[in-house]
């Protein structure tokens, strides 16, 4: 359950990350496609990599990824508002 914790949290990450990084969106959806194509899930930190892969799991790890986008993206859009709003105002 910690590991899964862990693979799930790296998804929001990754995607907070490429607000800055545009390419990795880039590398994360094709290692996501690559492991559909190839029914497989590779798990990174246990050395594994397992049969079975679906639609639905790619969507979903993908939907965490954007989600780590779509928040990192507003927390940025709040903070170059708040520091512009205190730099005019004070």
């Amino acid at each position: 359950m910690y590991i899964h914790f862990i693979y799930e949290l790296s998804h929001y990450i990754f995607g907070a990350i490429s607000v800055k990084y545009n390419f990795i969106i880039v590398i994360f959806l094709i290692y996501q496609f690559l492991q559909l194509i190839f029914n497989v899930r590779i798990f990174m930190l246990d050395f594994k990599i397992k049969k079975g892969n679906n639609l639905k799991h790619t969507i979903n790890k993908i939907s965490q990824f954007f989600l780590g986008y779509i928040i990192a993206y507003c927390i940025i859009i709040l903070f170059n508002y708040l520091k512009k709003y205190y730099s005019e105002r004070y």
